[in-house]
């Protein structure tokens, strides 16, 4: 096994000085060639601004609908407690009316 600590030729950036460094694949890091200036960020981090307002809008907007189908939910399961209370009163007056 090569261990770069015992090789001379290997640089400690990580690079070995018989390595290639190929255009293709240049270093972003230093590229100062001044391609992304200051306008184009305001612009990227104005449009992330917007992109999380609306998802903050959809989320209250969602959150908002969820709390309308539980209350609704809730009416429902109350009004089938309601009925079956009824039904239930109805059903023994009936069946104890003979017997008065």
């Amino acid at each position: 096994m090569r261990r770069y600590d015992d090789d001379p030729s290997y640089d400690q950036d990580g690079w070995d000085e018989n390595d290639v460094y190929s255009e293709e694949y240049g270093d972003y890091a230093y590229d100062d060639s001044g391609d992304y200036d200051d306008d184009d960020l305001d612009e990227e981090l104005h449009s992330e601004h917007n992109f999380r307002i609306a998802m903050n809008v959809f989320d209250l907007i969602s959150m908002l609908v969820g709390l309308g189908v539980i209350l609704v939910l809730a009416a429902l399961l109350f009004g089938l407690f309601n009925w079956v209370q009824r039904d239930i009163s109805q059903s023994l007056s009936v069946i104890t009316a003979p017997f008065r």
